[in-house]
């Protein structure tokens, strides 16, 4: 039976990929193969195997009452909106059997529309001492909607001291929810943990709506940077 999952991002946004981490539980009285973990994102009932957003995981053998958990990558997040995720085991691509009553979970999440060009990056602040080598800090950063109406922001990129062209996911990289904003309001967002790296100066940047990127073509001052020092 599948116990649990997580999404991360929890709320991805439209068009992006998504994780999912789910965790399964074996209840048979001898040790057996769990089989295959079928996980569907945003697909119906009766979705066959192999469709775009199907993904699947072969979970082994395990011990009488042990659990397992895996991690299935590049879910599609699809259009903006409410969506279902589906995790089920042991399926042949059907999300129940008449033998099992918990070989499936669903998870109810949502995809956040891609923000408009209004939400930019108005400052950062940093903290007053300089971080020292090794160490973590924290920066203020502050977005406003200097739009005509309420919208989601999307995210928040930070990126410590990385080139221009740098992916996701790496040391230094970290993101938070902006959430909604109405017309001219602003939010202050605290992001924690930053890695402070080896000694010498730094850039960090701060960006909204970025899929990954420093700049889009479409929004010119979606994105701040700050000149900083670590110590040795």
């Amino acid at each position: 039976m599948v116990t649990g999952v997580t999404m991360d991002p929890l709320d991805p946004l439209a068009n992006s990929t998504f994780s999912a981490t789910i965790t399964v539980q074996y209840q048979g009285t001898i040790a057996g193969t769990l089989g295959t973990l079928q996980v569907w994102a945003n697909q119906g009932d009766t979705q066959g195997c192999s469709a775009v957003g199907d993904q699947s995981a072969t979970l082994g053998r395990v011990a009488v009452g042990a659990k397992r958990t895996v991690t299935v990558n590049g879910l599609p997040a699809g259009t903006a909106g409410a969506k279902t995720l589906r995790v089920f085991i042991d399926s042949q691509c059907q999300t129940a059997e008449t033998n099992e009553t918990y070989n499936q979970f669903t998870k109810a999440y949502t995809v956040v529309g891609r923000p408009t060009p209004d939400f930019v990056v108005t400052s950062i602040v940093l903290p007053s001492g300089n971080p020292s080598a090794g160490a973590t800090f924290s920066a203020t950063v502050t977005v406003k909607n200097q739009g005509s109406g309420a919208g989601n922001g999307g995210y928040l990129d930070v990126w410590v001291d990385q080139p221009t062209a740098q992916t996701c996911r790496a040391d230094g990289d970290t993101f938070v929810s902006v959430g909604t904003l109405a017309a001219g309001a602003s939010t202050t967002l605290t992001i924690d943990g930053l890695l402070g790296g080896a000694a010498g100066t730094k850039a960090l940047r701060a960006f909204v709506d970025s899929y990954c990127d420093t700049r889009e073509t479409r929004e010119g001052n979606n994105q701040k940077t700050a000149v900083y020092s670590v110590d040795p």
